[in-house]
């Protein structure tokens, strides 16, 4: 998702092993269409309701787990 969000995103996304939930990107002003729009070209990836992850491929366990927690926050 580089290239789109600010910097303090960029961290929080860095803390976070590159998970995400959309209430996250909300907040640092991504619109719903933008979200929409990475997910269809693959950009981004959703691991569980509500969790995403700004990479393609596989996701690592430690990321899994982030994607729980900030998945259960939305």
């Amino acid at each position: 998702m580089n290239g789109f969000l600010g910097k303090q995103f960029g961290e929080l996304l860095q803390k976070q092993l590159g998970a995400f939930s959309w209430r996250q990107a909300r907040l640092e002003g991504v619109s719903d269409k933008m979200i929409t729009a990475r997910l269809r070209s693959g950009r981004i990836q959703r691991v569980y309701r509500g969790a995403y992850v700004n990479f393609t491929g596989a996701v690592p366990w430690e990321t899994r787990i982030w994607g729980g927690v900030v998945g259960l926050r939305t």
